[in-house]
């Protein structure tokens, strides 16, 4: 006791003395705890019965308030400390220590520091609180009552109905087998009790599900497998799910439109799997065709062939417990597209189209009879020559091919080179701003036929892009090709520019310059006045901020210069 003073002890403060206790008593009979510190603190003055400080508990867990009449918060440990706040019943706190009184009631330290009472000897204030952030569905058939705190005596506020699905937010149990529920709005409800479960864990779902089962599947009124039957479900039938729930058995429950019920699984058997809806053209690819099936078993019915190149619409897809992918198509009949192995499915999924294509290669392009690229040729496409695609789909190596309109088929790309591309049409005016050629063909390789000059203006049909990332025009005139830019677009021979027919009023307080060409360094030729009106034919931006108009005399001026964002027109 005579030793060096080095700090205080803070009445509710809580230290550390872990392992077995290391006590001492000093020359004046009181006893001395060893804290973690290497620090000694008084335990107690020599009366076991009056101690300076108690064992102490680290719970650092949730609680909610079980009082019926909240509970109030103390500034320190003894419970006749100020009262500094109060915990409302059903409300959720966090406690970090727990510690008996002098008259053996539980008290909690909350993270705030403050205290409360967490029993007295006749009752239980606080329960232990689980956080449960998932959904729950009301499985009783009367559905559950939902009360403002976790008391049966409490007034019910609202109720959850049978097939109603709520976010949970925390659980607890008073000991006596009652398990509450906090919903994430607030109220509290008995999710089990002595008659069983109300409330279990559920998973929304909106995912389809194919009936798998052998035999007819049935539809239950209710959750339970005792409810009464209320329709079946055919094998190879496509229903969409709101809701999972798993009972006490292990059967997986699936919730449908209308509060019905019908089971995914139970045990080893399946009766439902989940699949995605495949609205669209499947082609078939297989030299043999595929066999179509009235189910989605292997054990179903044969209904029919589907051929090689022939085009099904697909409604369903879902893969079976071998890893067999199954397509129903639109007449209800099924596919295997495969076996395991994707790259061997004999339907692959394609796509319409109305589009034009553009052959770019120098080489030109095989057109082929069949859709494996292996299939006779038919013909070739010269480079340059526009054709019209009706399916695109991809081959087994992921090339992707295209049907064209007099049904032969030709590969989009081949070894790495385009062969095609899509031809966009365009009614665009574009403006030569760096002399180019002007060719017969495609740009690769079309005989020069003449050139654009500096300031001509042009307008185009039809734009396509090269396997080097140059874009190139057909003109709506001539049909002749010329090129907006090669690999660098930052470079460009023409540009895009907007026709106007409208008139332009002068608001910079100075002149502006009229000039020869839409460059800023061409010659001035003249002026316009502040306030004068000018009639302008055409719109050019240089991609840099500067827009240039020009007149309908011909004449070029600026509108907004990019270095200062002024507009002058």
């Amino acid at each position: 006791a005579a030793g060096r003073i080095v700090g205080e002890l803070l009445h509710g403060q809580v230290v550390s003395a872990s392992g077995p206790p290391e006590t001492a008593t000093d020359r004046s009979g009181a006893v001395q705890l060893k804290l973690d510190s290497g620090h000694w603190a008084v335990l107690h003055s020599g009366d076991p019965s009056q101690p300076s400080l108690r064992p102490a508990v680290r719970v650092d867990a949730a609680f909610a308030c079980a009082g019926p009449d909240g509970l109030q918060v103390s500034q320190f440990f003894a419970a006749d400390s100020p009262v500094v706040g109060e915990i409302q019943p059903g409300q959720i706190v966090q406690g970090t220590v727990a510690c008996e009184d002098e008259h053996g009631a539980a008290r909690l330290q909350l993270d705030s520091g403050r205290w409360i009472s967490a029993s007295t000897a006749a009752s239980r204030l606080l329960l232990r609180a689980e956080r449960a952030d998932t959904d729950f569905l009301c499985v009783a058939e009367g559905g559950a009552a939902l009360r403002g705190t976790l008391a049966l005596e409490a007034p019910a506020v609202g109720r959850l109905h049978v097939g109603h699905i709520a976010r949970g937010a925390w659980t607890c149990s008073n000991g006596d087998g009652v398990v509450w529920l906090k919903l994430a709005s607030g109220e509290w409800a008995v999710a089990q009790d002595g008659e069983g479960r109300h409330l279990r864990a559920a998973e929304r779902s909106a995912a389809h599900w194919v009936c798998v089962a052998s035999e007819s599947l049935t539809i239950r009124r209710g959750f339970e497998l005792c409810s009464a039957a209320v329709g079946e479900l055919q094998p190879g039938d496509i229903v969409q799910g709101e809701a999972l729930c798993k009972n006490d058995s292990g059967t997986v429950r699936l919730k449908l439109g209308g509060g019905r019920w019908t089971s995914v699984c139970s045990g080893t058997r399946t009766f439902l799997r989940e699949g995605v809806p495949a609205e669209g053209p499947y082609l078939c690819v297989a030299t043999r065709g595929a066999a179509l099936r009235a189910g989605a078993s292997e054990q179903s019915a044969h209904a029919g062939e589907i051929r090689l190149g022939q085009v099904a619409h697909g409604l369903f897809l879902f893969t079976n417990e071998k890893g067999h992918r199954w397509l129903k198509v639109e007449n209800g009949k099924w596919i295997v597209m495969h076996t395991g192995n994707e790259s061997s499915s004999c339907m692959r999924q394609a796509a319409y189209t109305q589009e034009q294509y553009l052959c770019v290669c120098p080489d030109g392009a095989a057109t082929r009879v069949g859709f494996p690229a292996e299939s006779a040729i038919a013909g070739s496409l010269r480079c340059g020559q526009q054709v019209r695609g009706r399916l695109m789909c991809r081959d087994a190596r992921g090339s992707m091919q295209l049907r064209l309109s007099d049904k032969s088929w030709v590969s989009m790309s081949e070894q790495g080179r385009d062969l095609l591309h899509l031809a966009r049409f365009i009614d665009q005016s574009f403006l030569c701003v760096k002399g180019c050629a002007l060719r017969e063909d495609f740009p690769l390789d079309g005989a020069r036929v003449g050139d654009l000059a500096p300031e001509q203006l042009v307008r185009a049909s039809c734009l396509c892009t090269d396997q080097h990332g140059g874009s190139h025009v057909q003109l709506a005139d001539s049909r002749h090709w010329v090129t907006v830019h090669e690999r660098d677009a930052a470079k460009p021979y023409l540009r895009a520019v907007e026709r106007v027919d409208r008139d332009y009023v002068c608001v910079s307080p100075g002149v502006v310059h009229a000039q020869v060409g839409f460059a800023l360094t061409s010659p001035v030729v003249g002026e316009i006045l502040p306030g004068q009106v000018v009639r302008g034919s055409l719109l050019y931006d240089d991609g840099q901020g500067c827009v240039r108009l020009r007149l309908n005399t011909g004449r070029w001026a600026t509108v907004r210069r990019g270095s200062d964002s002024r507009v002058f027109l």
